[in-house]
C-alpha cells in the first residue's frame, strides 16, 4: 500500500511538472509564430488537460490511455531536441514524459497486485 501511495504522488508530481513545461514550451512557440495563439495552445495543452480527472481520481483506465498519449509527447520532445536547436526545455519534456509514463506503469502494477491480494483474502 505504501508503494501505491509513493507511485501516486510521483505520477501526480510528474504530471504537474510536465504540464508546466508544456505550457512554457507553448508560450515560446506562440512568441515565435504568427499563427493563432489560441489554436496552438489548445492543440498542445488540451490532450494533457483532458486526463487531469484520471490523474487525481486514480482512474486506472484513464491512466492507461494517458500512457498512450504520453508516447506522442515523448516523441515530439525527442524530435524537437534532435532536429532544432537542442534546449533544456525540450530535453526536460522528454525526461518528464518518460518519467510520468514509468510512474503510471509502476502505479498500475502495484495497484493490480494489491487488488489481487485483497481478492484472495476475501
Amino acid at each position: 500500500m505504501q508503494s501505491i501511495n509513493l507511485f501516486r504522488y510521483a505520477y501526480q508530481t510528474s504530471y504537474g511538472i510536465l504540464l508546466l513545461l508544456t505550457a512554457v514550451s507553448t508560450w515560446h512557440s506562440i512568441q515565435q509564430t504568427e499563427a493563432s495563439s489560441l489554436m496552438i495552445a489548445a492543440v498542445r495543452m488540451l490532450p494533457l488537460l483532458a486526463f487531469a480527472p484520471a490523474i487525481f481520481k486514480n482512474n486506472v483506465r484513464g491512466l492507461i490511455w494517458l500512457s498512450f498519449v504520453l508516447c506522442l509527447y515523448f516523441t515530439n520532445a525527442v524530435v524537437h531536441t534532435m532536429t532544432t536547436a537542442p534546449t533544456a526545455l525540450n530535453a526536460s519534456q522528454a525526461i518528464f514524459s518518460a518519467g510520468l509514463f514509468t510512474f503510471i506503469l509502476l502505479f498500475i502494477r502495484a495497484n493490480g497486485k494489491a487488488r489481487k491480494a485483497r481478492l484472495s483474502e476475501g
